[in-house]
């Protein structure tokens, strides 16, 4: 399998995790970020991609921290042009084989990558908004009404900008209790041989030490003032056992919450 291969969702929600699992089965993530007092154990970004990402939104008006809805046809902005014409340049030096990336913005860019790649298989990951917003407000001072909708309209614009094309989405709740569930998920998915006993001790150890530090149900949710109501309704039908029936019933909810912060 040579598609490229893409992890993304709102911040703060494991993606750092699935990078690692990524590379642990193999994947050449490029030149990454290393560790960070706001995540010791790294977080596994390509700066050039991560670059990318952050000119396109701020080129169109927004930032990671103020997203704005992206219609897929914000490719064809005179504005984009010039990104476009350097990028393939960029990821050719970064990936001289098989291209695997981590960055969360890519839940808002997808389209980018997608005329630039052609094809991509998408791994989302979805975490319980409140344990989001508690880890936002201690590495940046985020209000909780902020980062909720953050979150919704993150994860709203994955699910949509995906809908209908290769897609696994991983729940950082059952990535932290059953690593070893969620590695076989995850290489099922992009595909690979690796010799699994090894890679599964390695990933156990990498998840069992200390990784979850904010703990959250959706009853939770529902008992706290300031949270963004459709992000609370979004991650309650995420939970549901058929994620994609859900997903595809709710589309017009999608759209809506797609909206930016």
């Amino acid at each position: 399998m040579t598609e490229p291969i893409a992890v993304f969702g709102c911040h703060r929600s494991g993606t750092s995790v699935v990078a690692r699992a990524l590379g642990i089965l193999g994947f050449d993530l490029g030149k990454v970020t290393g560790t960070h007092p706001s995540n010791p154990k790294g977080h596994f970004e390509n700066l050039k991609l991560m670059g990318l990402s952050d000119t396109i939104l701020q080129l169109l008006g927004g930032s990671w921290d103020t997203p704005i809805m992206l219609k897929p046809s914000f490719v064809d902005s005179p504005k984009i042009k010039y990104v476009l014409d350097g990028a393939l340049a960029i990821i050719k030096k970064e990936f001289p084989g098989q291209i695997a990336w981590k960055d969360p913005r890519v839940s808002l860019t997808l389209p980018f990558f997608e005329r630039l790649l052609g094809p991509i298989r998408s791994i989302i990951c979805v975490r319980n908004p409140l344990e989001v917003c508690q880890s936002l407000a201690k590495r940046d001072s985020m209000g909780l009404d902020k980062a909720s909708a953050l979150w919704r309209s993150y994860t709203a614009s994955a699910l949509l900008n995906t809908r209908g094309k290769p897609r696994l989405i991983v729940h950082y709740e059952r990535l932290m209790s059953n690593p070893e569930n969620e590695l076989w998920r995850i290489l099922h998915f992009v595909g690979g041989e690796p010799y699994m006993e090894q890679c599964i001790r390695e990933f156990t150890a990498f998840v069992e030490s200390g990784l979850h530090h904010n703990h959250a149900t959706i009853k939770d949710l529902y008992g706290v003032g300031g949270m963004d109501q459709r992000a609370v309704l979004l991650y309650t039908l995420l939970a549901q056992p058929d994620i994609e029936d859900v997903i595809q019933v709710t589309t017009p909810e999608l759209t809506d919450a797609a909206r930016g912060v």
